[in-house]
């Protein structure tokens, strides 16, 4: 800790602006070797405050939010990327600041170093997942692995369900008094091309100037598309696991979860933000890289468990068709 204080007080370390996403705050920090324009990170990606849960804004002072955890990450110019944790609120990230490839990722690492305090002091956890809520507050967590159908029944669920978007792909969950709570995710949908055009005819040729180069996506926003945003008010009410594909012969719907598989499943999700899985510090069309350390404990892992336990005791639904009109209305039906 004497090098994290020394780094802190050091006179070239500067406070620069803080970026404030999922419910924390992160103030940034550099010598005036590491050169850049806060303006900058909205230009970094489009629509990028939507793709954070909780959003993403940047001030040029320390807020004083006395509900949120606010985070320290020190830069600093070096040829290799590396992220040093000191404790929950002290990081530093080196890395090559001149390149924009690295600067860019900062939002994300930013959002990502907040996980470890973000679950120490709000017990809420990134989960890989969608979620809706009906009008009166009550959550629908959609759970799926890559390419099962999440963004697509959420999509369904907004549009011919009346149920407000909670999340799509990235969501906050929150334990609170033997409930959970799906405080906030990313409001936005970026969809397969094959998707849109087999199920959204609709969509394709109003938003085919909108396709996203990865893996052949187009990106909606909810409200371009007339699909509300929710809120959860009331807790969990059910959760789906979901397997839709053109070739399911039948709609199938099961309830109860089993047990051994989910375990598995959602320890799994639950950790994939506290251990640094899916964040690389370098990433782009040539490089990837750089470790994010592990940022877990046993506590945390025990607070997560107790958040998987409640889940698997709520509304447990496995829905499996090639309908997704179909299973949206009988888990809605199930859930109401």
């Amino acid at each position: 800790m004497k090098e994290i204080h020394k780094l802190l007080e050091h006179e070239r370390s500067k406070y620069r602006y803080s970026l404030i996403t999922g419910f924390t705050c992160v103030n940034i920090l550099s010598p005036d070797s590491v050169v850049f324009n806060p303006n900058d990170i909205s230009t970094f990606e489009k629509n990028i405050e939507r793709r954070l849960p909780g959003g993403l804004s940047v001030v040029d002072h320390i807020p004083h939010a006395v509900n949120n955890p606010s985070i320290d990450l020190i830069l600093e110019n070096k040829p290799d990327a590396s992220l040093e944790m000191y404790d929950s609120k002290h990081f530093k990230l080196s890395g090559p600041f001149q390149r924009r490839e690295f600067y860019s990722r900062l939002p994300y690492i930013a959002y990502n170093v907040a996980e470890k305090s973000r679950q120490e002091a709000l017990n809420m956890s990134s989960l890989h997942a969608a979620a809706v809520a009906t009008k009166d507050g009550r959550s629908l967590l959609i759970l799926g692995d890559k390419g099962s159908g999440k963004t697509l029944l959420s999509l369904v669920c907004g549009l011919y369900c009346n149920l407000g978007l909670i999340g799509n792909d990235l969501i906050l969950t929150e334990g609170q008094r033997g409930q959970v709570f799906i405080k906030a995710g990313t409001q936005i949908f970026d969809v397969r091309q094959a998707i849109i055009k087999y199920y959204f005819p609709q969509f394709d040729a109003q938003h085919l100037l909108k396709w996203s180069p990865y893996e052949e996506k187009i990106t909606l926003l909810p409200e371009e598309i007339g699909i509300a945003i929710g809120q959860d008010t009331k807790g969990l009410s059910a959760v789906v696991r979901i397997n839709i594909h053109p070739f399911n012969d039948r709609t199938t719907i099961e309830k109860g979860a089993r047990k051994i598989q989910e375990v598995l499943r959602l320890r799994e999700n639950f950790a994939r933000y506290i251990r640094g899985i899916v964040t690389p510090l370098i990433l782009d069309k040539e490089t990837v890289g750089g470790n994010f350390p592990s940022m877990d404990s046993e506590e945390l892992v025990k607070q997560r468990d107790d958040m998987i336990e409640t889940i698997m005791n709520s509304n447990f639904i496995y829905a499996y068709g090639n309908n997704p009109k179909d299973i949206a209305n009988e888990i809605t039906n199930l859930m109401l």
